[in-house]
């Protein structure tokens, strides 16, 4: 009687295993997903086929709060685009493989050296470039071979570019007319873009360690931008 029991038991933790095995494992049927991103997609590829964006980068540096920004410096949080990956589960969710959010105008779009002497004279400020990835910061060492900075030559040569040592290490900053870095007297920024229909670029930008980010959104109409909406 022992051996029928302990054959039955035997063979329903086989059972039970391979379940377990099965659901673990078995990745999801995506078809459907995906083709329906791909719509998604072309979509908003027609809708921005033919904006132009050349003007749109000093319009947003126009709109930036100075009075946010007080203090010597200023630090910029380069982020190409945000994606939210903490809680998927790749056996059972779908991942798109289309950027739905800001594939055609993003941080890349933004920021380069023409940007960053724009904004130096707006602010007249230092400019500490670090790249954010998630939640840890890094200071630059070379910007030139960094995509955000690849421009044209003459705009480069405009750009000054100074060392600083933090914690024994050597980075690179824009300073402003020769003004000192003290790393510690920084402001941040980071500014974050979605696209829409209708040719609109929605831009977030977050002061220092505010939650809610100044919201600006700008349309393409007839061959100009324009502001279409603010929330401070």
């Amino acid at each position: 009687m022992k051996s029928y029991i302990s054959f039955f038991l035997f063979f329903a933790f086989l059972v039970v295993s391979a379940q377990k095995k099965d659901t673990i494992y078995r990745e999801p049927d995506c078809t459907k997903f995906h083709q329906a991103e791909k719509e998604k997609f072309d979509v908003l590829e027609k809708d921005f086929k033919k904006v132009n964006f050349s003007k749109l980068n000093k319009l947003i540096i126009n709109h930036i709060d100075e009075s946010r920004l007080k203090k010597q410096n200023l630090k910029i949080s380069l982020i190409k685009r945000k994606m939210t990956i903490c809680g998927w589960d790749i056996f059972r969710d779908c991942i798109s493989k289309y950027n739905l959010t800001n594939n055609f105008y993003n941080d890349i779009h933004f920021w380069s050296s023409e940007t960053v002497l724009l904004l130096q004279k707006k602010l007249k400020k230092n400019i500490v470039p670090i790249v954010s990835v998630y939640s840890m910061s890094y200071y630059h060492t070379n910007y030139y071979r960094h995509e955000f900075f690849t421009v044209n030559p003459k705009i480069i040569n405009q750009l000054k570019v100074n060392k600083f040592t933090f914690e024994n290490k050597d980075y690179i900053y824009f300073p402003y007319n020769e003004e000192k870095l003290e790393i510690s007297d920084s402001d941040m920024i980071f500014i974050y873009f979605k696209n829409h229909l209708n040719k609109i670029v929605e831009v977030e930008i977050y002061y220092n360690q505010e939650q809610i980010p100044q919201i600006l959104k700008f349309q393409y109409t007839n061959h100009k931008w324009k502001l279409i909406e603010t929330k401070n």
